[in-house]
């Protein structure tokens, strides 16, 4: 049985068509709350063998669509201009009805139409979220940027330079003195626009590092083997010229499980350490060194790493969009 559905901001339409006859068997409307979706679910079980085809299902019925996926229900995606041309050539002369447009959507999907299957949603979606996002809080800081510039414009002979940034705008405008209440006016407002677009800046580091981790994040849950096989050949040939031939393959071997232990642990610290072990021992195993030596020389390289890693930490700054957004400086 295809179940279609028109789904609506404060309610969706459901209708059963047999994909047989292509006639309808059954219709519910339900609101679009949690208490519907279950109501609609409950509905839709009375049909054993059951296709969901939910017109707009990437729009305006995303919400239902995903909430039937993360149950098991195989949903397919049904476009509304297909919706439309069922619509045209049917009784009605066109005219929308939700029971008309939810049988037509179930007609599309027996037929095998305009449909495509709907999946759940992975680290793509959040990837393109961030990209969305991204755009919109760039395209933010370009209106601020000209807002500033045209003040500028008004309190600095020649204005700006074109490339503004926060720094550039605070030294600039240090350095003024209004000597009338226009221009006051104009540098509070661009103190406070200088303001906006430093916390404006904090959320494009924060959202770029969001974006490398969701790319990441991609690559380890649906690539973490082949990109272990990559890192494990890369490994090897770095160590050809040093290594004996017959360690080459042990050697990518080793850096396909370091690389698996990144992605297992998410932190670089467990590989570094098991390199750091293993190389303190094939050293120790060459020069014919005790258990206690090649122990104590592994305790020194740890101590080491340990030593420069918190000296690399401290002298580091904090990351982007991770510390508190700067405020805007009062002698500006």
């Amino acid at each position: 049985m295809i179940i279609g559905v028109d789904p609506h901001k404060g309610s969706h339409t459901a209708t059963a068509v047999s994909p047989i006859t292509n006639a309808p068997a059954s219709s519910l409307r339900v609101d679009a709350t949690l208490a519907g979706y279950r109501q609609l679910l409950r509905w839709g079980k009375a049909f054993p063998e059951r296709q969901w085809a939910i017109e707009n299902a990437h729009g305006l019925g995303r919400h239902l669509a995903q909430w039937l996926i993360a149950r098991g229900e195989i949903v397919v995606d049904v476009r509304t201009t297909a919706t439309a041309r069922v619509r045209e050539l049917s009784r009605g002369g066109g005219r929308k009805n939700d029971m008309l447009d939810a049988s037509a959507a179930a007609s599309i999907a027996a037929a095998q139409g305009d449909v495509s299957p709907v999946r759940a949603e992975d680290e793509t979606c959040v990837f393109a979220l961030l990209e969305e996002r991204r755009a919109n809080v760039a395209a933010h800081r370009v209106r601020l940027a000209n807002q500033l510039h045209a003040l500028l414009r008004d309190l600095v002979p020649g204005g700006a330079r074109p490339a503004l940034t926060a720094a550039s705008a605070t030294a600039l405008l240090r350095g003024l003195r209004p000597l009338s209440a226009a221009e006051r006016t104009r540098k509070q407002i661009a103190r406070e626009l200088v303001s906006e677009i430093r916390a404006t800046d904090a959320r494009l580091a924060l959202t770029a590092e969001q974006m490398t981790a969701a790319v990441w994040d991609t690559i380890s849950s649906a690539h973490g083997w082949p990109a272990a096989v990559i890192t494990g050949l890369v490994f090897g040939a770095i160590h050809a010229l040093s290594a004996e031939p017959v360690f080459l393959v042990p050697l990518a071997f080793f850096g396909s499980m370091l690389c698996l232990l990144y992605v297992r642990t998410g932190s670089l610290y467990p590989g570094v350490a098991v390199h750091a072990l293993n190389n303190c021992t094939a050293f120790g195993v060459s020069q014919h060194w005790n258990f206690g030596e090649i122990a104590l020389a592994v305790a020194c390289s740890y101590a080491l790493i340990a030593a420069i890693f918190l000296l690399i930490r401290a002298l580091s700054p904090p990351p982007p969009g991770l510390a508190p957004l700067p405020a805007a400086r009062a002698a500006i």
